[in-house]
């Protein structure tokens, strides 16, 4: 029953790309974001603060691809990505609030930068996310990714 329900929130979601009146929408997900980084890793990431808004703004709206998960006229998810090199991009962001998770949202999203990517003739999506973050590296392994470079950290 519940996961019929939640098949028919996902189909009353709009993925479209980012409009600058969304802009509110997704400067709180990435705080949401930066607090989940926060809260599992304060040894290396600290609480931000309104320049920090300010240079996300920036980086975000004028460099960067936005797709948007829109319901209700509410942004309930993101994915952001740009340029890396000639051949790949990469997903910066992807959040979807928490009460719409586990309803298709987020593969959506993963969907609509792919099928741009592809549209502008890069080769491969790429994404990083924190050892920490289990339910992600389960979600990205369902859609296809796997790893192909580990990053590892001595505390001097």
């Amino acid at each position: 029953m519940k996961e019929q329900k939640n098949k028919e929130i996902c189909r009353d979601i709009r993925i479209i790309r980012f409009k600058l009146k969304d802009y509110k929408s997704i400067i709180q997900m990435s705080k949401k974001l930066d607090d989940l980084h926060i809260k599992n890793r304060p040894d290396i990431f600290k609480d931000g603060s309104m320049l920090g808004d300010f240079i996300l703004y920036s980086e975000y709206f004028f460099k960067d691809t936005i797709f948007v998960a829109i319901k209700d006229n509410c942004v309930v998810g993101m994915v952001v990505g740009e340029k890396l090199s000639n051949f790949c991009y990469l997903i910066k962001d992807i959040f979807v609030e928490e009460e719409y998770r586990h309803m298709g949202i987020g593969k959506r999203l993963i969907e609509a930068i792919e099928n741009y990517a592809r549209k502008k003739d890069y080769e491969r999506v790429i994404l990083n996310c924190y050892e920490f973050n289990n339910n992600a590296k389960g979600f990205y392994e369902n859609e296809g990714f796997s790893s192909y470079v580990i990053t590892y950290e001595k505390k001097l």
